[in-house]
């Protein structure tokens, strides 16, 4: 498979991921139920862990005769976890400062009547806090996007490996000697 492929085939599979974590993400916002959301984030882990994991399966039989080592496989897996956090990211840029404003004021109301009870004399410029918290949260969130994308491309690439035992890396005529060769002949 060549690169453009592999890159069109994960920001395809990236966008698609990112919609599970958009279509939640304003469902949990429209119910503003901590119950209700606690639930749907578990509902939301168990789509990204099943999504990701079939992307990378489907990756891994789109080329039958070929070895899929753990870092190729790894590495798409990132490579749709990072498409997916980019549009995540924006998403949640467009959420905090066009969408649901109030979820930056909320938390900044919180803050004010802690500082106030605690007897803190620091000024403090809450309207310079609320232009900055869109970009605090855009870094916040492409870190844990990327994390989250990390640790479980590491894990899923174990189950997504093709290794062929009787592979020969020195012969570069392993399609043309082998092409009647069926994957599910090897498993």
């Amino acid at each position: 498979m060549d690169n453009k492929t592999k890159w069109h085939l994960a920001a395809k599979y990236g966008l698609k991921l990112a919609l599970v974590t958009i279509v939640i993400g304003i469902v949990q916002a429209y119910l503003n139920k901590p119950i209700i959301g606690s639930l749907l984030s578990i509902v939301k882990l168990i789509l990204t862990i099943s999504l990701l994991r079939n992307f990378m399966q489907k990756f891994t039989d789109l080329q039958p005769n070929r070895p899929i080592s753990y870092g190729q496989s790894f590495r798409f897996g990132f490579l749709v976890s990072f498409f997916s956090s980019i549009v995540c990211v924006a998403f949640f840029v467009l959420e905090y400062t066009v969408f649901f404003p109030h979820l930056i004021d909320a938390p900044l109301e919180q803050y004010a009547t802690m500082m106030k009870q605690y007897g803190t004399t620091i000024p403090l410029d809450y309207d310079q806090l609320r232009g900055l918290l869109p970009s605090i949260i855009m870094i916040g969130q492409t870190f844990n996007c990327l994390i989250w994308g990390l640790i479980l491309s590491s894990i899923i690439a174990n189950w997504t490996k093709k290794d062929m035992p009787f592979f020969d890396k020195n012969d570069n005529n392993f399609d043309n000697n082998n092409s009647n060769i069926d994957s599910e002949e090897i498993e």
